[in-house]
């Protein structure tokens, strides 16, 4: 058995700034992480990061900005259901976010976690069971026993955190928990935007649309789309016919496109009320 000061359990972008932070302040931290880099699911969460996050990162030594050839992160720029003016809602003066694939973020994130002396990251590992403080785990050699007086929970609401906490839930899951809309992602190439810098809103279709830069070439769209639109390959007519009503003229050619291709990323969006997000000792990010 081997102890640490904190065992992080999720190297996703909250998981690996966690460990981070608590390394940067002398802790000695052990990080679990279920999946090597190339078997990622895919996922567009956390792509626009706002100022206070950008700044949390520069903090920690971790710049993103390096060598970029497009303008990001100056705000918002709302478009009206009504086909009125935009209406732009810059950060405030002097404070920038930042928006990339999330893939780059996360990768950028594990080679800071692997260079760190005070941190040791499985990649790979498997959490399988808490019993206090004792955080057993599956390697490639067999299973091993950490211990902390810090365990910190972020892979998610099938984790073993979750189950520790709410034993009695489907999955480890908060009885609570409700699906609400779907994100339809996806990606449009070389793509103008209104207001280059800005994360675009349009309002008017079956949900709201949200397009942002991840590089200089490529736009990312992401869609908020009613739980009674089917996900998969029979969704392509119903986004087309849902939204390009409410797209700029200049996105519908490229959004066609983007949907004829079929690489839509769908993820869930649910809601769960807390009273409380773990307990002494154990916490869920």
């Amino acid at each position: 058995m081997k102890q640490y000061d904190a065992v992080v359990v999720g190297a996703g972008p909250v998981g690996s700034v966690a460990a981070l932070t608590l390394a940067q302040r002398g802790r000695r931290v052990l990080v679990i992480e279920g999946r090597k880099l190339d078997a990622m699911p895919p996922s567009t969460f956390g792509e626009w990061i706002h100022p206070p996050a950008l700044d949390r990162l520069d903090r920690l030594g971790i710049s993103l900005t390096a060598e970029a050839r497009y303008e990001t992160g100056r705000g918002y720029a709302l478009f009206p259901e009504d086909g009125s003016d935009a209406i732009v809602l810059p950060y405030p003066v002097g404070t920038f976010g930042w928006s990339l694939e999330r893939m780059r973020l996360v990768t950028t994130l594990r080679s800071a976690l692997r260079a760190h002396e005070n941190v040791e990251l499985v990649e790979g590992g498997r959490a399988m069971r808490i019993d206090g403080q004792l955080l057993t785990y599956e390697r490639s050699r067999g299973s091993l026993v950490a211990t902390a007086p810090l365990l910190v929970g972020a892979s998610g609401r099938l984790s073993v955190a979750h189950e520790t906490l709410y034993p009695y839930a489907p999955y480890g899951r908060e009885a609570s928990e409700t699906p609400v809309t779907r994100t339809a992602s996806l990606v449009c190439e070389n793509l103008e935007l209104p207001f280059e810098g800005y994360a675009h809103v349009f309002l008017g279709g079956l949900g709201p649309a949200v397009a942002y830069r991840i590089d200089h070439r490529r736009v990312r769209l992401s869609l908020d789309v009613p739980l009674s639109v089917p996900a998969g390959p029979r969704s392509t007519l119903a986004l087309w016919d849902g939204y390009r009503i409410a797209l700029p003229a200049a996105f519908r050619e490229p959004f066609r496109e983007a949907l004829g291709q079929g690489s839509i990323t769908w993820e869930t969006n649910l809601v769960r009320p807390r009273q409380d997000y773990g307990r002494e000792g154990l916490a869920l990010i």
